[in-house]
């Protein structure tokens, strides 16, 4: 798994944002929001995403995340372990010139399945979320993501 993503791994509650690639700017200071370079076929840090206790299944959530820079082929991929070889793609971007907005829904699939490790697709069961570049040479943008 890649080591990229200037921000280590991160918890993520429900109505917060998080970066997954760059650099977010700090009101008040010098430091302006910057994109992240990302390698061919690496991966971002992972963000975790907490469980939401009450609900069922407790970890019910709607995944939004936000590409900026016009990047085709990055794959927004979940687990639930955190293991490389475990993650599933999610999502792909298709690259848009504004911020692209992606919306994944709790239950990827109307398929129901034991969880996300198959191919229902149940991103309520992930815990672990990052981003791949898929594509043959390296990009440069700024993802974000958001959880309900």
């Amino acid at each position: 798994m890649g080591i990229y993503g200037i921000n280590q791994v991160q918890t993520l509650y429900p109505g917060q944002t998080k970066n997954m690639l760059g650099i977010a700017a700090l009101p008040g200071t010098p430091v302006t929001a910057a994109n992240e370079t990302l390698a061919a076929s690496q991966a971002s840090s992972p963000v975790v995403v907490a469980s939401q206790p009450g609900f069922h299944p407790s970890t019910q959530r709607q995944i939004t995340w936000r590409v900026f820079g016009n990047v085709a082929g990055l794959k927004l991929q979940a687990s639930v372990d955190n293991v490389d070889a475990n993650y599933q793609t999610v999502d792909t971007s298709a690259g848009s010139s504004g911020p692209e907005v992606r919306i994944v829904p709790a239950e990827h699939s109307a398929t129901p399945g034991p969880g996300l490790q198959s191919t229902a697709m149940v991103v309520s069961s992930a815990r672990f979320f990052r981003v791949l570049n898929s594509n043959a040479s390296p990009i440069s943008a700024t993802v974000d993501i958001t959880c309900q």
